[in-house]
């Protein structure tokens, strides 16, 4: 009886692991705030670096813009270097309108508070446009650092987006495969000791 119950809290425990991850709902809070305002644009793609306060980062806001595009297809992608190899995220809005907000949202991705991240909005045409504010340093923990099109770097030049978190994301502390093993072997331990009792 005693191996029995051992074996079912060992079940009970690796099934909460499972529950607890499935279970927990987003609850996005703002975390970085750009500029506030725009007064300019560059066209077709721009990387704006950010510096989270938070360890996650579940979606984006970003002011769109446009000329002759009425709408178009806007991806936005997070990475963590500058040389934009390492993918963190990517979303993609189809046919969204120009002089708008894009919202993207996602599963929230682990970062590292406190570290520069690199934000790459691109669109389909060069008329589409990110908008920014050139007032000096409006977010002061980032810039627009490149532009498309062969342009040079513009530093202290920002776009206007907000970045948020989720409130409920824990990193897991037991690995996946741990808790898969543990559910398994407690199951196994209850069917071997019905077996042995029935023996």
């Amino acid at each position: 009886m005693k191996y029995f119950r051992h074996a079912l809290a060992a079940v009970v425990f690796a099934a909460s692991i499972f529950s607890f991850s499935a279970s927990a709902m987003p609850v996005l809070v703002t975390d970085q705030i750009g500029a506030s305002t725009a007064n300019g644009g560059y066209n077709n793609f721009a990387v704006q670096t950010f510096t989270p306060a938070a360890d996650n980062i579940a979606g984006v806001d970003i002011l769109i813009g446009g000329t002759a595009v009425l709408s178009d297809d806007i991806t936005l992608s997070i990475y963590s270097d500058a040389a934009l190899t390492d993918l963190l995220v990517s979303s993609t809005i189809f046919d969204h309108p120009r002089d708008t907000i894009a919202e993207f949202r996602w599963d929230a991705v682990a970062l590292t508070p406190e570290t520069v991240y690199y934000m790459l909005v691109e669109t389909g045409s060069l008329l589409t446009m990110v908008f920014v504010s050139n007032i000096t340093d409006a977010y002061s923990r980032g810039d627009i650092v490149a532009v498309g099109g062969g342009n040079t770097a513009f530093n202290f030049i920002d776009a206007v987006f907000t970045t948020y978190s989720d409130e409920n994301f824990v990193a897991p502390e037991v690995p996946l495969p741990a808790a898969a093993w543990l559910f398994l072997s407690g199951i196994g331990a209850m069917f071997w000791r019905a077996r042995k009792k029935h023996a």
